[in-house]
């Protein structure tokens, strides 16, 4: 309690958003985050059930479908800028927690429709990045989102290529090129169906790298989910 007390005495915490000293976020700009209330199919930006790819858009490397919970705002880029370029854990640690005491119906509604033997694979980093950074974001996300709804998670995914942020990535071409190849299977036996997890999904070229290295070994189905997405 007295560790506590001075540490809020002496580091106080300011919101992201409106520099209150009510925690990174508080409630009130939490609030005003955009959540995503009509998911649509990635590809095609038509209206889709839980953001399933249409018949018209499915290829054989992309995933089945693509679900994200918050929409790319003023406030939620901040919170993106802060765990990528600032390691900050304790930032994304209370957005987890508000996440979960306000939009934990949408999340289960989202989940429970997965197919039973699902398994979880959260976006590997390359182990040069997450020495830098000292955490994997989407393991955090699995831990506080996914895992309560017993879902097991697993590690058949790595990243093997060390690449800069796709946010410094000025074109398509070099999004694309920056992310090539930059996965590999850990394993032979991959799951059946696996629900990919990543913190922000903007071109998609991440999540698409990720997906063909799956299926390529065999998994059935994937699945995305990331926190926000534009």
């Amino acid at each position: 309690m007295i560790k506590e007390f001075l540490t809020a005495l002496f580091f106080p915490k300011f919101c992201l958003n409106c520099k209150k000293p009510k925690g990174y976020i508080c409630q009130q700009c939490f609030e005003s985050i955009i959540q995503v209330k009509q998911q649509r199919c990635f590809f095609c930006k038509q209206n889709s059930f839980l953001g399933l790819t249409c018949f018209k858009c499915q290829r054989p490397y992309r995933p089945r479908l693509v679900f994200s919970l918050f929409k790319y705002n003023n406030l939620t880029s901040k919170v993106v800028k802060e765990i990528k370029f600032r390691s900050a854990y304790s930032v994304l640690l209370e957005f987890l927690n508000l996440t979960k005491l306000y939009y934990s119906k949408e999340l289960e509604v989202f989940i429970k429709l997965l197919p039973k033997n699902t398994a979880a694979q959260p976006m590997p980093l390359h182990p040069q990045r997450l020495k830098e950074r000292g955490f994997n974001q989407s393991e955090l996300i699995y831990d506080n989102l996914v895992k309560p709804y017993n879902i097991d998670k697993i590690n058949g995914l790595i990243r093997v290529k060390y690449s800069k942020p796709q946010s410094y990535m000025n074109t398509k071409s070099q999004r694309y090129h920056n992310v090539k190849d930059a996965f590999k299977p850990t394993t032979k036996k991959l799951p059946d169906n696996i629900l990919l997890i990543d913190d922000i999904l903007t071109s998609g070229h991440t999540m698409l790298s990720s997906c063909k290295t799956l299926i390529k070994n065999k998994v059935k189905n994937v699945y995305f989910f990331s926190l926000i997405g534009k």
